[in-house]
């Protein structure tokens, strides 16, 4: 299969998942990955004009510039990876995802050979019989109570604290402008973990997986931490 990755939201996120995607693959063919050939297709758009800085209505008032910059930028990329003959394409951002009824749309209409791979529906698919109580840490839109949430879906949902769902944004964005203060992110990120009780928590932003290395082993050890990104690499390998 040949590989698409739009990146963008944040500008980290595609490099994250196409790392997640070169692990993957060697762990899949094992023994059998012997040289740089055996390394996947992948193609990743760096596309800034999905990105953010965004405000809570941005991706539902379809008549305003910033929406129509995110969804042209979009359509633009996502009709380029068919003209390529890519086979599978992924979004890493879950807030983006508040579109992905729109995209398969779009892709539907305009005939796009190319699959869209939903990291959202990779979650919902992991979680859907668990049984389990999820807390979904992301940005304001992904982590709302309400419908317009990607994840409104997700079974057996939480219903996270105002001032925890303002934390998380803020850790989000120091994520994604302060690489040298990993340590003390991730220390916020452990902080958040023990406040809100949950069976498992969903890292539904592609910035909050970039700070698994730097948590304690007694975190990694005593909380549920699923990896959405995770998730999507496998299913972009599936047959």
């Amino acid at each position: 299969k040949k590989l698409a990755i739009i990146s963008g939201a944040g500008p980290d996120a595609g490099i994250d998942a196409l790392q997640k995607m070169l692990a993957l693959n060697r762990k899949l063919l094992g023994d059998n990955y012997k040289s740089d050939r055996d390394a996947p297709y992948a193609v990743m758009f760096q596309v800034p004009g999905i990105g953010g800085p965004r405000g809570p209505r941005d991706l539902f008032e379809e008549d305003a510039e910033p929406y129509q910059l995110v969804w042209e930028s979009m359509t633009d990329t996502i009709r380029r990876i068919n003209l390529l003959g890519l086979d599978r394409f992924c979004i890493p951002c879950n807030t983006l995802h508040i579109l992905q009824d729109r995209i398969r749309e779009f892709c539907r209409e305009e005939a796009i050979d190319s699959q869209f791979v939903s990291i959202v529906d990779c979650v919902m698919a992991h979680c859907s019989d668990s049984g389990k109580q999820l807390a979904v840490f992301g940005s304001l839109p992904a982590s709302s109570s309400s419908v317009e949430s990607p994840y409104s879906k997700l079974p057996n949902r939480i219903v996270l604290d105002e001032v925890v769902r303002r934390r998380l944004q803020d850790l989000l964005g120091a994520v994604k402008l302060k690489p040298d203060e990993r340590e003390q992110q991730a220390r916020e990120l452990e902080a958040l973990l023990s406040e809100v009780e949950a069976d498992a928590y969903v890292l539904a932003c592609s910035e909050l997986p970039m700070l698994l290395p730097y948590l304690s082993e007694f975190t990694l050890r005593e909380k549920t931490l699923i990896d959405p990104g995770a998730l999507l690499a496998e299913e972009m390998f599936k047959e």
